[in-house]
């Protein structure tokens, strides 16, 4: 519970960053990583793959407080969403959203072992089918999803669960949006959506 409190505050506050009209994907990251302690000051820029691009002009919205509605959502000039905490049977612990089709998810995993790949399998599966981009805030990923050692590797999923061919996959450091080690992103589709895990330990 404190690491969802500790990471809904995070998120709210970085949304408010620039006003009530919202503030861009690639601008909101910056002060996300500040406000979950992952550098001690808000960079003046972060890294962004160039297949993001059009992920990174996404406005996420002006965020209420957890579970509490905006009175109004459609002041001319204003981008305002509702944060909602979820109830434990969601799958997800955060949502709001983006616009009339997508949101943007949020699972906090607050297990002390490293985040690996028995987790990362059940997980995707229980990404909202309409989320845009879905976060994973986590203590610590493990070194390498699907080992060499392993019998299986990620395509080997994937082939299984074809509705998760399009989500690209990342994670967020200090530096900006990276590779996640043992995951391919397919080089022959446009990413659909993202998944972004956001470990909070190294």
């Amino acid at each position: 519970m404190k690491l969802e409190a500790i990471s809904s505050a995070a998120f709210v506050l970085a949304s408010r960053s620039n006003g009530l009209g919202g503030i861009t994907l690639n601008n909101f990251m910056r002060v996300l990583v500040y406000e979950l302690s992952i550098k001690d000051h808000i960079p003046d820029s972060i890294r962004f793959p160039l297949e993001l691009e059009s992920f990174g002009r996404i406005i996420v919205p002006f965020l209420s407080v957890p579970n509490v509605e905006w009175p109004l959502l459609n002041w001319e000039g204003v981008k305002m969403s509702n944060f909602t905490r979820t109830r434990n049977d969601d799958q997800i612990d955060c949502k709001f959203p983006l616009d009339e089709n997508n949101i943007i998810s949020i699972e906090v995993n607050n297990r002390i072992e490293p985040f690996g790949t028995p987790l990362l399998e059940s997980s995707f599966k229980n990404i909202p089918c309409n989320s845009k981009i879905h976060f994973i805030v986590l203590n610590k990923l493990v070194r390498r999803f699907y080992p060499n050692f392993s019998r299986k590797s990620y395509s080997d999923f994937l082939s299984k669960n074809q509705n998760l061919a399009k989500k690209y996959v990342y994670k967020l450091t200090k530096n900006g949006l990276e590779s996640v080690s043992g995951i391919q992103n397919s080089p022959d589709c446009v990413p659909g959506s993202i998944v972004i895990f956001v470990p909070l330990y190294k």
